[in-house]
């Protein structure tokens, strides 16, 4: 409900909130006892006041009466002021236990469904904040945070497809300056996850809204493993539209999200094709920015090994590629977002068509993937050379991805990472993908042919990776017939 003015008035309130707000920003920790304490009633407090400019906007135009002085919502509104002493507790480093309890007691207000709520009302300009802090819990408090995001934007549409007829709402609210759009009978629009970002995009100005709203699909994505993209839709359109925003920021994110999506999942019919999404992420590989490059490489290696996988059916080569990218992160994404597909053997035998098909046109136009990815093999950036490993491994489960791997030299460059590579974890990468591609004959005759043996000989004096060796010199010799000779020593298994 809204503050009582018969009680307290705006003034006071605002003021009561503003000497809050100066004195956690003299003494920050001192909010940490108030927000963690489950006898204090600051934070249910706070919590009442997130929501005040939304539901005092609603009683006013329900009732029709005259404007409270603060249903005009502005940055030293109720609502803002209490979102930006919410963000405090999480710009400390507060021991685990401490952030347990404060976590807990976001949990009992249900301040998630309200964050929303407010995304959904406030002006554009003011969203960064509420935004910002939503990203915060879902980061933190995953495991609560996430359904109850979920279960709300579910509730309020905020995935579903833009309307028609309201679609370009907070695009032209951006642009004119309006406090919130409507529809043509003059009522508020209602706002989804792909109007926003339409409007984020339209504006330099709010280039960190649209990092905060991308990365908090990101997040949401990332709990789901791998879900496809019509359950947390954003307008294909507008993601491409994003990998080319001149912030490095906003890119860089737009990337994260994308690996943390399935595209293969079957779309409608009426949906723009996510094919050219892939090749725009190639695009960003060998940019300047190390954020966007480390993004990309990632989303990249990940929509590579949800191709190989499907076009192969070899769940064991994923499994033993050890990455982001499991079989098993996949079956669960299955069983969280069967509901979404369709039922029925008709539907079934359809939607398994559209699967075999989309694979086939995938497989076809991701084998260029490797050419554009070797150089990164070289990137100063160790995170960035271990992605681009995995990704490369990936590739071999592709139909036809051995073939071009062979063309352009990739299993010489991976074993010369295996063997040089300042950094561990990279060799490890590397080391493990020429294990995957150890199970295609043509590949393991490559490596035997480039003397991988005897390097790895060498590798294997790391003890760390020394089993890992031994493992991948065995599969170069597998057992020979009597008449094709006798296994060499060093092939023999342990």
């Amino acid at each position: 409900m809204p503050p009582n003015s018969e009680f307290v008035s705006f003034s006071g309130l605002q003021n009561c909130l503003s000497l809050a707000l100066f004195v956690f920003i003299r003494d920050p920790y001192s909010c940490v006892p108030l927000f963690s304490d489950s006898n204090a009633k600051s934070l249910p407090t706070l919590c009442r006041l997130l929501t005040a400019d939304c539901t005092t906007e609603k009683d006013t135009v329900s009732e029709e009466r005259p404007s409270y002085p603060w249903s005009d919502p502005s940055p030293n509104s109720l609502s803002m002021m209490s979102c930006h002493l919410l963000c405090f507790p999480f710009a400390l480093e507060v021991p685990d236990e401490t952030m347990a309890k404060v976590l807990q007691m976001y949990r009992s207000c249900d301040i998630v469904s309200q964050l929303l709520q407010l995304a959904l009302a406030l002006p554009l300009c003011l969203l960064e904040l509420p935004l910002s802090l939503l990203c915060h819990l879902l980061l933190s408090d995953p495991g609560h945070s996430v359904p109850c995001f979920t279960t709300a934007a579910e509730a309020c549409g905020f995935f579903l497809p833009p309307a028609k007829m309201g679609q370009n709402d907070d695009r032209d609210q951006s642009q004119s300056g309006n406090a919130r759009g409507c529809d043509e009978t003059g009522q508020p629009s209602k706002r989804t996850a792909s109007s926003l970002l339409a409007a984020f995009l339209q504006s330099e100005a709010l280039s960190s809204s649209a990092v905060e709203l991308i990365s908090l699909v990101s997040q949401t994505a990332r709990f789901l493993l791998l879900p496809p993209f019509s359950i947390l839709y954003v307008d294909p359109s507008l993601l491409r539209l994003a990998l080319t925003h001149t912030d490095d920021r906003v890119r860089a994110a737009t990337c994260s999200l994308l690996g943390n999506l399935n595209p293969l999942v079957p779309q409608s019919h009426c949906d723009p094709p996510l094919l050219p999404l892939f090749h725009d992420m190639i695009g960003q590989l060998h940019g300047p920015c190390l954020a966007v490059r480390r993004a990309a490489c990632r989303a990249v290696g990940n929509w590579l090994g949800l191709v190989g996988q499907d076009s192969r059916d070899g769940s064991e080569l994923t499994k033993e590629a050890g990455g982001s990218f499991t079989a098993e992160a996949k079956t669960k994404a299955g069983e969280k977002t069967a509901s979404a597909r369709p039922s029925g053997e008709d539907s079934a035998s359809l939607s398994k068509a559209r699967v075999e098909q989309e694979v086939d046109r995938w497989a076809e136009s991701v084998q260029g993937a490797a050419p554009v990815l070797l150089p990164l093999l070289r990137d100063p950036d160790p995170l960035i050379r271990r992605h681009c490993c995995a990704a490369l491994g990936n590739i071999a489960a592709i139909n036809g991805g051995g073939v071009m791997l062979l063309q352009c030299d990739a299993l010489n460059l991976l074993l010369q990472i295996t063997c040089v590579d300042p950094q561990n974890a990279v060799r490890q990468a590397a080391l493990t993908s020429l294990c995957l591609f150890s199970q295609q004959d043509i590949l393991r005759q490559a490596l035997v042919s480039l003397d991988a043996e005897e390097k790895l000989r060498h590798v294997s004096q790391n003890t760390s990776l020394a089993c890992q060796c031994s493992r991948l010199m065995n599969k170069l010799w597998p057992t020979l017939n009597p008449q094709q000779g006798r296994v060499p020593h060093s092939a023999v298994t342990e």
